[in-house]
């Protein structure tokens, strides 16, 4: 179900009232003081090269377990018979966004130029202030970013904002996602100069009350990022203990450089970016199919899965972050009705056990493995919907994908493991399992491993190599069962 805060158009004139009030022209004491910051004379940092999760190589072929006809623990049983979707649903949660979100007040509207464009497949129509500073086409200096920042803060930027801001609401868009948005209304005001596009940014984040900071050198203006979660393989800089990380829109990861960056600091612009996803994408639908396949207990499975292709490419970018993250994130309405419809039928009258073996092994053979440094030339981690798109993933990704199946058709509570090289899950079942199983205690609780990248292993089987190593446990969040 949407959430458009502003799905009717009398709390969209509400919201807009209301928002009126906290966005007034920033002539302030607090604005002069920061352009004064601007004016004053800049440090020079030196980038430092970004973090690496875990160095240990993956490996390039994953081992097949023994087939165990006979264990007795699991309880084999066939599955439910399922008429099969060839053509499965999207889900009716996307809404287009009301036309009048894009006019400024009436008494407003001479001094804006008006644009529509798209973010990701998905429309937005912003008004944007005649009077935004000029194209920058001269050299970068501290003076040129303070006169920009000076003449954006004296235009009526704070309708543009209210806009930007309802776009973030209106499509689920988290902090990393706002900062896209801005990029592409920023394309649409400055198409053919970088720097300003990266001051665009970086104005309507402090605006927005993030901590965002901006920097040059002779190649011109970085725009800078602090984040609440670590971003790898990013060069960041520390300044005040905070770390800030390079960003860029373009399509290519920002390379290590050394900076001239200013040392104060807007008070009201406190806030750090959160790479996580508190709610699911609610981007238009473009939506695509994918046929999954798999053996069961000698049973031969095939169903078919939508997915939004317009999340993926949202995604295709996203930095890689701590892996709990992706754990804990919500996934799309969409992949979740079509994903959880396809393979509830088949846990119908199975115990907690069988169920959890069945969709162990749906994860291990459903899906092609190879290496993110194979498929792409370096690491990224998956989304969910990212292991139904892409033609292969890896253990971590598969760890992804089976911790939120777990969680949301069985209910039960899960945790990652952390091996050298390798990411799997263990689960805590609600009784305990009889049998042969690598257990693992977690806060006093028994968990029994579960690895969805060791082919043919059922529940409590840790690949051979791994057996007698002791992994670093993730914590991730309670099950919130599917219904």
């Amino acid at each position: 179900m949407i959430n458009p805060v502003f799905a009717q158009d009398s709390d969209f004139e509400a919201w807009k009232k209301k928002e009126a009030e906290s966005f007034k022209q920033f002539k302030d004491a607090e604005d002069k003081a920061f352009i004064g910051f601007l004016r004053a004379d800049w440090k020079a940092f030196k980038a430092s090269l970004g973090e690496k999760p875990d160095e240990t190589p993956k490996p390039k072929k994953i081992p097949i377990a023994e087939t165990q006809p006979n264990r007795n623990i699991i309880g084999y049983k066939k599955s439910n018979k399922v008429t099969e979707t060839t053509k499965p649903e999207i889900s009716k949660a996307y809404k287009a966004p009301p036309k009048k979100v894009a006019e400024p007040v009436a008494e407003e509207r001479e001094n804006f130029n008006f644009s529509e464009a798209a973010f990701y497949g998905s429309p937005f129509a912003v008004s944007y202030p005649k009077k935004v500073p000029q194209s920058i086409t001269s050299k970068v200096t501290s003076e040129l970013i303070a006169k920009f920042y000076e003449s954006m803060a004296s235009s009526q930027y704070d309708s543009t904002l209210r806009q930007a801001l309802f776009y973030k609401r209106w499509y689920g868009l988290n902090d990393w996602g706002f900062a896209l948005l801005l990029s592409k209304m920023a394309l649409q005001v400055y198409p053919k100069s970088t720097d300003s596009r990266h001051l665009f940014v970086w104005f309507f984040l402090l605006k927005s009350g993030f901590d965002a900071r901006v920097g040059y050198d002779d190649e011109g203006v970085a725009l800078m990022l602090p984040s609440e979660n670590t971003m790898y393989a990013t060069p960041y800089f520390t300044i005040d203990s905070k770390r800030f990380y390079l960003i860029s829109f373009e399509g290519k990861p920002a390379k290590a450089r050394s900076l001239y960056t200013y040392e104060g600091k807007n008070p009201k612009s406190i806030k750090l970016i959160n790479l996580s996803f508190s709610q699911p994408l609610l981007l238009k639908p473009s939506s695509q199919v994918r046929r999954l396949s798999f053996e069961y207990n000698g049973e031969k499975i095939s169903f078919a899965v939508a997915y939004n292709r317009s999340n993926v490419e949202f995604l295709k970018a996203y930095p890689q972050t701590n892996i709990q993250l992706y754990f804990d994130s919500k996934i799309p309405k969409d992949l979740e009705a079509s994903l959880l419809g396809a393979l509830q039928p088949y846990l119908t009258g199975k115990t907690e056990a069988e169920a959890a073996n069945f969709l162990l092994r749906f994860v291990q053979k459903a899906f092609q493995y190879k290496t993110d440094d194979d498929q792409f030339g370096y690491e990224k981690y998956f989304f969910p919907e990212e292991s139904i798109f892409y033609p292969y993933c890896d253990c971590e990704d598969r760890s992804i994908l089976y911790a939120y199946l777990i969680r949301k058709l069985i209910g039960l509570e899960v945790v990652g493991l952390d091996y050298p090289g390798h990411i799997a899950t263990a689960v805590k079942f609600s009784s305990p399992l009889e049998g042969d199983f690598d257990k693992l205690e977690v806060n006093g609780d028994s968990y029994i491993i579960c690895d969805p990248t060791y082919i043919n292993a059922d529940i409590g089987m840790a690949m051979p190599n791994l057996k007698n190593t002791v992994p670093t446990i993730i914590p991730l969040q309670a099950p919130n069962r599917a219904r």
